[in-house]
């Protein structure tokens, strides 16, 4: 069984993180870019549109691309030179933010970063997946999704950086630090051959198709159960991502600057949960009890969900902030042990596919959420019930779900799978 497990593991997965953490932020900074400077303004960008932007512009692109990007992904021989290609070009895209003079402007821009973004993420999935076996993978993917939180984080603060240097230097400043920082470290990225048989897998040598590779994606209830689940989470992941921080300045003006750290700190927290259930989870699979991945899956959706309600409606600053990191701290540790579960339980010829099938579903999910609180957000008090509408919906029905994957999860595992931890090389 060749499992391609070292210290350097480690390296590959701190630079993705890395990548990753400029990705996020570069995908999330509009919001706090907006709600910090009069970016909606000079580029006379209505309500509605920047719902287009946050939603359709890159969700829906993205969705649109991930998949066939996917399948390719999986055929291809290399990725190092693919990854740091892509590195480039999505930051060459949030830099051309800065030449806005109207909505068409930030329109492409947001646009590309949604292509070079669904080439991205596929790629890092599997490569996370050949670089460690089943059992750590729970907290290498914990580790990796880090990169989202860490990338929130830093876009909160650009609400500052904008408000101290503008819109259009702030875009300047974020995408070249992340464009120089990212292809950097890409060179230090492996040139190894994009080709795995481990897990127990017996793969069959024949080509396979595209129909082919579907097919076994379709058959698994595991992954199509995760799939949907994650479709009515990141409904909610979106919607708060993308318009959390417009109502909070809207709702509570005079706390705005308190709202960027609050949010920076929360989402910086996260990658605690993240490795603590990841690495929990690991353990517990170990132990021949894989049905504890999708419980503490259900267990944190359903627990959050509450809180929500809570930081809507209550008037009170610092009580919604305070529901806020409990949201972020609880409600976040599904996505790396979702992420684990669908990766060991697939072959690894479509371990990118059924990595962008999730973030397709992920992606129309919340492209469906933005534009709708782009229409409602007429008023501070529409806005407040669309999130509440929206938002503890898709935690609920996300915990429901992950509770009836518990039922499958340990079923679709490989039944010749591993179950010790290797000696790093």
């Amino acid at each position: 069984m060749d499992i391609r497990y070292s210290r350097y593991s480690w390296v590959f997965l701190g630079i993705i993180i890395w990548i990753g953490t400029m990705n996020n932020a570069q995908r999330f900074c509009i919001s706090f870019i907006a709600a910090g400077s009069d970016l909606l303004e000079d580029t006379n960008t209505t309500n509605t549109e920047y719902g287009l932007i946050t939603g359709p512009a890159f969700l829906l692109i993205y969705a649109i691309v991930t998949l066939p990007m996917g399948h390719i992904i999986d055929k291809l021989p290399r990725l190092k030179w693919f990854i740091l290609g892509i590195s480039a070009l999505f930051n060459l895209a949030t830099i051309a933010n800065a030449l806005a003079e109207n909505f068409l402007g930030l329109l492409w821009p947001r646009t590309l970063l949604a292509i070079f973004s669904a080439c991205l993420d596929p790629a890092c999935f599997r490569l996370v997946a050949l670089y460690f076996p089943p059992l750590m993978r729970g907290i290498a993917y914990g580790l990796f999704i880090v990169s989202v939180y860490l990338g929130s984080s830093l876009a909160s603060l650009t609400l500052i950086l904008a408000d101290l240097v503008g819109w259009r230097a702030s875009f300047i400043i974020v995408g070249a630090f992340g464009g120089i920082s990212s292809v950097v470290l890409c060179l230090f990225i492996k040139d190894e051959r994009n080709i795995l048989e481990e897990d127990g897998f017996i793969e069959k040598k024949q080509k396979t198709g595209v129909k082919e590779d579907f097919k076994e994606v379709f058959k698994n209830k595991t992954l199509i159960i995760t799939i949907i689940a994650t479709f009515f989470r990141y409904t909610s992941g979106f919607a708060r991502g993308f318009y959390e921080a417009l109502y909070f300045t809207e709702e509570f003006p005079s706390d705005k600057i308190a709202f960027a750290v609050v949010n920076a700190t929360a989402t910086a927290l996260v990658p605690i949960s993240l490795i603590t259930a990841g690495r929990v989870s690991d353990l517990k699979e170990k132990d021949d009890k894989p049905k504890w991945r999708p419980l503490i899956c259900a267990f944190t959706n359903l627990f959050a969900a509450p809180f929500l309600y809570v930081a809507y409606f209550v008037p009170v600053f610092w009580v919604a902030m305070a529901s806020e990191y409990i949201i972020f701290i609880v409600g976040e540790t599904y996505i790396s042990i979702s992420v684990a579960m669908m990766m060991n339980v697939s072959t690894p010829r479509v371990r990118a596919l059924q990595s962008a099938m999730l973030l397709c579903a992920s992606f129309l999910g919340g492209s469906l959420s933005t534009v709708t609180l782009g229409v409602l957000n007429s008023s501070t008090e529409g806005l407040r019930y669309g999130l509440i509408g929206i938002v503890p919906t898709g935690y609920l029905l996300a915990g429901v779900l992950f509770l009836q994957v518990s039922k499958h999860y340990p079923k679709d595992l490989p039944k010749n799978k591993v179950l010790e931890i290797p000696e790093i090389e």
